[in-house]
């Protein structure tokens, strides 16, 4: 309990991280993308800001649009004789050439093919293009329109206020859209131009940091608005105008205190709600509506009015569908003022902080999660829970430990928001920054303008104040913080640290440094620690080597980034313990003992049982034939461990062939070089000269080894077959599947070193999906053979053995399953370390659990009542892996469905679950927890691997990391009053 307690320290500012990046300014993300651009991006960012600043924008002239087809010059009553029309501006060349370029970019709404918008394809790709672009006109003072909007007769507003209500209402009309996402629809009534209109919070953000970029001294003030706004704002601007503001600036100066005084002059609650209710017939909405209204007469305080309007905005969410397609766009309206009107309330509520209970900040962030609910940010499922939750965090005293675990719980809700918003729109703000880096501001900022601002705030005073009631602390280069860093895995390391974000591992890289990256990546080599700015998927593939080698893992806070990023190029050491707590320091002499007596976290050597081996059992096995007994012997643990389910679970395992150590061990004895040894020997001899090189010279040591690996996987490219292999292997496809080209196989590389005391090696080497037609089988097994000479395999693997050279490799062909939902489980909670749970995590489509896509993860666990699931985060990766007929796979869209695994597919797993220790040799209760890859195929579950689940021990028997965890042991001493202060911070 104490572990999951403070492992999930700050869950929010995990995932508020990955979006607020941006908050330094336009030219530090400039400076960290114009690297990765092309030049054909390079050329059209520099149109994009050639047009910010013609006179004309992105128009070219001006030209009257007839109602029957005619274009005409920009002459007065020019369509009148051609059934009426409208005037606007027509696009310049280079505002067709983004076009022709994929950016569809300088839109007007009257110009906009209404049909192109509403149609599947276009909602997903166009409309998110026209919101991003609305989006920067506001944020980035007009952005391509600039200057544009002072050229007369090229944008008419009520031309485009019309042409845009139209898009809303086409939008609200379809049915299957609204199902899809409310926060669609609502953002496109908050950024559309159309019948209605208010000064926006995100135009106050944008011009401050315009504001910021030309003047440094505005930083502070800029940094305020941006993460702590209040109506105070308006009054700070002007005082600084006044005492140390940049000459020459004075109007923007003025422009943005007085815009300040517009938002922040609040709408009238009983008007809103009012409004809202007239929207819809004599009902129940209504009447729940003009009730809302009525008791918030009867109290009229400052949380009243923040509770009021949070939940006039769920009503009208839960109402919608009820209404037609002009309310439905009114309801919108409605909803977004009542969404300002919250922001303001809950910044107001800021000032009561100090004086605020517990209690009281539990009810606000009740109120808040109804008005995450009603911006479309939460689906009905999350916020049940999430409020379920505060009804247990709101009993009277209880203990730290139990408070502190719900407030974990809830602290997912800012992740499901992250999440939830990065799926819709982080594709399209990835793209268009190529050309306009401020489209990366979009979600951050669109997260500093809703309830999710509060809410996090809210919950780090609670989440601080229970840290400060056990006397907890993280350590940070000498500071006490008590939120804001969360260890993923524990363990001791230090070396040089790297900060730069896009590190992506695909050159040389310091194996001893410590790495700060925007997310555990997929292809991360092995080094000595890692922090992250997002933890990505748990039970990816790359956390499991991460956790299994004992590499410590920190997320770090968006308020702690500076303190890491200032630090680059020294030397730190990293401590993260089992229980959760964090220390960063400075290196030097004082930490010579701890490491003199502990040891730096070293790669543990590992032995390969060379005994086990039968390298002359030359014939191919079928999978019915494999028992869990052959692994290492015959075949690595993965054909080994998935005979043995399929043994178990024979309606549950898909068909395989397996090729066995003993035709790898043939090639390997072919001669190569002109020294008449065999490739092993010439191995060897290599591997032995490398670990010489390693010690003696290790700045060649890289170049030296990557160029050995090189000759290697060249080698099995033309290396021919063991003589005989490829007549008898076509044989056994063929009893075993069927003719060639009606079926696929996943081809896997299997090695004797995996699943070994203390090394898993999960994701290694090669597996190539769905492998159709016999010629690429032979073609795919190649590849699969010298998987193990990939650079990053060669690093976590090789350099860790005895005996490198005594790697042997099987071949797994599986035979193809197009499951339409697939994942990984372990058999316990991850996070607290209890066994009677267990965690998944599951995608859409094939691979995606593993492959480290951002997934569904619940977890299930058996309390009192039975098993309960409870859902930690969404599935919010854009796109899924599709099997084609004719071989291969492809990406295609994702649904964004809300809920991936099914209340059936649970009870399937649990099932599962319960039957894994009685019929899976190796998995008996307290033998190991299982790792499972599993996918469901129309609701019935297919089985394609069973493994231990191995996680380093080193940690947790580390006398430095015990001795910071002591300071943990007396947490169940204490007790949380709910009628006490908030928190100290707050005081």
């Amino acid at each position: 309990m104490i572990t999951r307690l403070f492992r999930r320290t700050n869950w929010h500012l995990l995932f508020f991280a990955q979006f607020f990046l941006a908050v330094s300014g336009a030219e530090a993300i400039k400076a960290e993308e114009s690297a990765n651009h092309t030049a054909v991006d390079r050329e059209n960012r520099a149109i994009v800001e050639q047009l910010k600043m013609t006179e004309r924008g992105p128009f070219a002239g001006i030209r009257w649009y007839c109602a029957d087809g005619e274009v005409l010059p920009p002459v007065a009553y020019a369509c009148q004789d051609h059934g009426g029309g409208r005037q606007h501006g027509y696009l310049s060349a280079d505002a067709k050439k983004l076009r022709a370029a994929g950016y569809h970019v300088a839109n007007l709404m009257v110009a906009t093919p209404v049909d192109e918008v509403l149609s599947e394809a276009g909602r997903d790709d166009l409309l998110k293009t026209i919101l991003l672009e609305q989006f920067l006109i506001q944020y980035d003072d007009g952005w391509l329109f600039r200057t544009a909007r002072f050229y007369r007769g090229a944008i008419q507003l009520e031309d485009e206020q019309y042409a845009g209500q139209q898009i809303l209402e086409g939008l609200v009309s379809i049915e299957n859209a609204q199902a899809e996402s409310f926060l669609i629809l609502r953002e496109a009534a908050r950024l559309i131009p159309h019948n209605h209109s208010m000064r926006s919070l995100q135009e106050v953000r944008g011009l401050a940091a315009t504001i910021g970029d030309r003047d440094r001294g505005f930083a502070d003030l800029r940094a305020k608005i941006h993460g702590k706004p209040d109506a105070q704002d308006a009054t700070l601007v002007r005082q600084y105008a006044a005492s140390g503001g940049k000459a020459g600036m004075a109007a923007d100066y003025q422009r943005l205190a007085d815009m300040i005084d517009e938002v922040y002059r609040s709408p009238d609650i009983f008007d809103l709600i009012s409004r809202a209710a007239n929207l819809w017939p004599e009902g129940s909405t209504k009447s729940v509506l003009l009730d809302l209204q009525r008791s918030l007469q009867r109290s009229y305080s400052e949380a009243g009015r923040h509770t009021a309007s949070a939940e006039a905005m769920r009503l009208i969410r839960s109402g919608f569908s009820l209404l037609g397609p002009r309310q439905r766009v009114d309801a919108l309206d409605v909803s977004n003022e009542l969404e300002l009107y919250h922001f303001l309330a809950s910044r107001r509520l800021v000032e009561q902080y100090k004086v605020a209970t517990r209690r009281d900040a539990l009810q606000w962030l009740y109120g808040s999660s109804s008005a995450l609910y009603g911006a479309g940010m939460l689906s009905d499922q999350e916020l049940t829970q999430v409020q379920l939750e505060l009804q247990q965090l709101g009993q009277s005293q209880q203990p730290l430990e139990s408070f502190r675990t719900g407030l974990d719980n809830i602290a997912r809700v800012s992740t499901w928001v992250s999440q939830r918003m990065a799926f819709h729109f982080e594709a399209a703000s990835q793209h268009l920054a190529k050309i306009e880096p401020l489209a990366l501001q979009f979600v951050p900022d669109r997260m500093r303008g809703s309830p999710a601002l509060f809410f996090a705030d809210v919950h780090n005073l609670l989440e601080q104040g229970g840290n400060d009631i056990g006397g907890v602390t993280h350590n940070l280069f000498g500071l006490a913080v008590s939120g804001g860093l969360r260890s993923l895995n524990p363990g001791l390391a230090r070396g040089v640290l790297y900060s730069n974000s896009t590190q992506d591992f695909s050159g040389k890289y310091d194996p001893d440094g410590i790495y700060l990256v925007d997310e555990t990546l997929a292809k991360l080599p092995p080094v000595a620690g890692i922090l992250t700015r997002s933890e990505g998927n748990a039970l990816s593939h790359v956390q499991m080597l991460a956790r299994n080698l004992g590499i410590p893992n920190v997320v770090v806070g968006r308020k702690w980034l500076h303190e890491i990023q200032r630090r680059h190029g020294t030397s730190v050491v990293m401590a993260s313990t089992p229980g959760g707590l964090v220390r960063l320091a400075a290196d030097g002499p004082e930490w010579r003992n701890v490491f003199d007596l502990q040891g730096q976290a070293q790669k543990q050597s590992l032995k390969i049982d060379l005994d086990k081996l039968e390298l002359k059992r030359k014939r191919f096995i079928p999978l019915r034939k494999l028992r869990s007994t052959d692994s290492g012997r015959v075949s690595g643990p993965k054909a080994a461990k998935l005979g043995e389910l399929y043994h178990q679970y024979p309606d549950k395992v898909s068909n395989a062939l397996v090729i066995p150590f003993a035709f790898y061990k043939d090639l390997l004895d072919q001669p190569y070089g002109d020294e008449g040894e065999s490739m092993q020997e010439w191995m060897t001899r290599q591997y032995r000269r490398l670990n010489k090189l390693r010690k003696t010279q290790p700045e060649l040591y890289l170049d030296q080894r990557n160029a050995v690996l090189a000759e290697i996987r060249a080698w099995f490219e033309v290396v021919p077959f063991p003589q005989g292999f490829e007549r008898k292997l076509s044989r056994e496809l063929e009893d075993e599947f069927g003719e060639s080209g009606n079926y696929g196989v996943f081809v896997r590389s299997d090695t004797n070193v995996e699943d070994l005391d203390g090394f898993s090696g999960a994701g290694l080497n090669l597996t190539v999906h769905n492998v159709v037609g016999e010629s690429k089988v032979f073609e795919a097994i190649r590849r699969v053979w010298a998987s193990p000479f990939d650079e990053r395999a060669f690093s976590w693997r090789q350099e860790l053995l005895d005996k490198p050279e005594h790697v042997y490799v099987s071949v797994l062909l599986h035979q193809s399953v197009a499951v339409d939902r697939s994942g990984v489980l372990v058999t316990k909670d991850l996070d607290s370390k209890k066994l009677n749970a267990f965690t998944v995590v599951v995608n859409e489509g094939v691979a995606g659990g593993v492959d480290g896509q951002l997934a569904e993860t619940v977890l299930v666990s058996h309390e009192e009542s039975g098993w309960v699931a409870r859902r930690l985060s969404i599935a919010s990766a854009k796109e899924k892996r599709v099997l084609l007929a004719g071989g291969g796979s492809a990406l295609v869209p994702a649904t964004g469905s809300e809920k991936i695994l099914s209340q059936d597919d649970i009870s399937q797993l649990i099932m599962l679950v319960n039957s894994v220790p009685e019929r899976v040799p190796g998995f008996a209760e307290g033998e190991a927890v299982a790792d499972i890859e599993f996918g469901f195929k129309d609701d019935k579950l297919w089985l394609f691997q069973i493994r231990p689940l191995v996680e380093n021990e080193e940690a947790s028997t580390n006398d430095y990391l015990a001795e910071l965890d002591k300071s943990l042991s007396r947490l169940s001493e204490f007790k949380v009053s709910l009628d006490e202060p908030l928190s100290r911070q707050a005081q």
